[in-house]
């Protein structure tokens, strides 16, 4: 469980980070480029938060409860007119974003579904009590091998296998 909400956390951030191009010229700002001493090219880090409000952010910042996401924010771009895909679940949105395309492309419907060609409920994991019902070790084989080798349409290419074909190396934590 804390390891998904690290990676929403991440993912928000991304997503924060590489959506300002939508608001008005003057909400954008321009991002300052941070290089690590090893390479020429900046870095890109995508952070999300999941149902994260920009007021109470706002707030948060303001009474230096959140300094991380601060410095995030004058670092990078942020944009508070973000559209969610539908379904709002995580790990349809995850897809979404790792795919560039909808849930009816990648074939990631819900956290939970039912998939009629195994007549079996496919679960990534919602919560303690429901990994209890439907056992660890299923949860564990769909959320870590099945979602990543079968559920995720192979025909639909990630931003890290569009990246690799142009020799960009990249790396991602999901869920």
């Amino acid at each position: 469980m804390i390891y998904r909400l690290l990676i929403l956390v991440f993912l928000s951030i991304i997503v924060i980070t590489s959506c300002s191009h939508l608001g008005s010229k003057n909400e954008r700002n321009s991002p300052i480029i941070m290089q690590t001493k090893d390479s020429t090219s900046p870095k890109v880090v995508l952070l999300v938060i999941d149902s994260l409000m920009d007021e109470p952010l706002q707030k948060a910042i303001q009474e230096d409860k959140a300094p991380a996401l601060g410095f995030f924010l004058k670092q990078g771009q942020y944009s508070k007119g973000l559209v969610s895909s539908y379904p709002t679940m995580s790990v349809t949105i995850d897809s979404t974003l790792i795919t560039g395309t909808n849930p009816d492309k990648h074939k990631i419907p819900g956290l939970v579904w039912f998939n009629e060609d195994e007549q079996r409920i496919i679960s990534y994991g919602n919560g303690f009590f429901e990994t209890l019902k439907y056992g660890f070790p299923q949860v564990a084989q769909n959320s870590l091998y099945q979602f990543n080798n079968m559920d995720l349409d192979s025909n639909v290419k990630t931003i890290h296998e569009e990246l690799d074909n142009n020799g960009v190396q990249t790396a991602s934590i999901n869920a």
